[in-house]
């Protein structure tokens, strides 16, 4: 089973305003479920290490707004999922929501 959570994101993104969305290091392999962007601004989704540092940033999520996902899965590693705002959105554009299912275990 799990529960849908909803996080209102910073604009524009950076690395100082990124937002936790599964900090126990127990829940994180699990990754989150049906991730969407129902706001105005492209955002990603992605893993970083203990130390706080990106996890292959290659393997982020970006959803454009309006779009979902079936499931993001981090990569190996991972303490905890963040999501941010891309840099290039304008604080003025509304908000940017991140919408997704976390594990309830």
């Amino acid at each position: 089973m799990a529960d849908r959570s909803i996080a209102k994101l910073s604009c524009p993104g950076s690395r100082n305003n990124l937002t936790v969305i599964v900090g126990n290091p127990q829940l994180v392999p699990w990754g989150v479920g049906r991730p969407k962007n129902t706001g105005n601004c492209t955002l990603f989704l992605a893993a970083i290490d203990g130390s706080g540092n990106a996890l292959h940033p290659e393997q982020d999520l970006q959803l454009n707004p309006g779009d979902q996902f079936d499931w993001y899965q981090p990569p190996a590693g991972a303490a905890q999922i963040v999501a941010v705002c891309t840099k290039d959105c304008d604080a003025g554009a509304g908000p940017t929501i991140l919408e997704y299912d976390t594990p309830n275990c």
